[in-house]
């Protein structure tokens, strides 16, 4: 099993961002405006991959997460970061 620097076992999770995005191209043309998802928790925001890189994380894995395109993953990153940050 592979570790890194901190003897943290390693997980990737391929694809584990979301393709649902609140401004993204699919949602402006269903709705014709970006929505407000502030009232979802930030957790759920992610999709299936991102639930699997979750409890992966919280099990004390090192998690390395991809997606195709960087866009995908920066906003949920920052508010991830971000509701990690408050809880600390």
């Amino acid at each position: 099993m592979s570790r890194n620097a901190e003897n943290k076992p390693v997980a990737m999770v391929i694809g584990a961002t979301s393709k649902w995005q609140s401004d993204g191209r699919n949602t402006l043309l269903a709705h014709g405006r970006a929505l407000d998802d502030s009232g979802v928790p930030v957790g759920a925001r992610w999709g299936v991959g991102g639930a699997i890189a979750q409890k992966f994380a919280q099990e004390g894995f090192f998690t390395v997460l991809t997606t195709r395109a960087e866009a995908n993953a920066k906003p949920r990153w920052r508010r991830r970061s971000a509701s990690k940050a408050a809880r600390a």
